[in-house]
């Protein structure tokens, strides 16, 4: 079963996908995780770092820029492809999904139909991706995920705070928002389930995320 784990940025998936994976080991299951972009494994996923640390400049359309986080996960299918043929599980930290809606909301709301469809038709159809069997989305409110960006450890790719999308409260609002209301519209059939990470106005420990998503991949795993 292929497990994809999304969300916006400092919204957990990290952690969420090491816990599940633990979890799956200890019921016994064969699990490969794996996490996307490659920043220091794939050649295209090195471009990805610089782009996100502001090297490229600005103002490039997602047909571009968005080809580098493609052809990073296409460096990387015979690895993801192994892992599904040989594991019960593979958990994926951010995947495609990730890709169709930080690009929607690059653009203007007459062309993010296009975009999005443009990058569905290239990872799963010219490159033949494989589709996820579920797409689990952390929802987590931004003020609370700008919260957890701030508090992240130092990143391979960047010596800021906050990469160029992390530091945009705003875009990160449209791409929260798009996960929810637009993803689905266009993305092949599968699986979504949305993780409310916040309760009147705080949010949930860790511990219970990862239990809401452990029961949804249990639940899926005995059908």
């Amino acid at each position: 079963m292929f497990v994809v784990i999304e969300g916006i940025d400092g919204s957990g998936k990290g952690t969420v996908t090491r816990e599940l994976h633990k979890l799956l080991e200890q019921a016994g299951h064969k699990v490969e995780s794996i996490s996307f972009p490659a920043y220091e494994k794939t050649l295209c996923g090195k471009l990805v770092g610089r782009y996100l640390d502001g090297e490229f400049g600005e103002g490039s359309h997602p047909y571009l820029f968005g080809s580098l986080w493609a052809l990073d996960r296409f460096e990387r299918k015979p690895y993801l492809e192994a892992a599904l043929q040989f594991n019960d599980v593979v958990v994926s930290d951010r995947y495609i999904p990730s890709q169709l809606c930080y690009s929607a909301m690059t653009v203007g709301v007459e062309e993010r139909s296009e975009v999005v469809d443009h990058f569905v038709k290239l990872e799963y159809g010219l490159l033949e991706l494989p589709v996820p069997d579920v797409i689990i989305f952390l929802d987590v409110p931004v003020k609370f995920a700008v919260q957890n960006i701030a508090k992240k450890a130092k990143r391979s790719y960047t010596d800021k705070s906050a990469d160029k999308y992390e530091a945009d409260v705003s875009y990160l609002n449209k791409v929260r928002s798009f996960y929810v209301s637009g993803l689905m519209n266009h993305h092949p059939p599968t699986s979504f389930q949305t993780v409310k990470c916040e309760r009147n106005g705080h949010l949930i420990s860790i511990e219970k995320v990862v239990e809401k998503v452990r029961t949804i991949v249990f639940e899926m795993l005995k059908g």
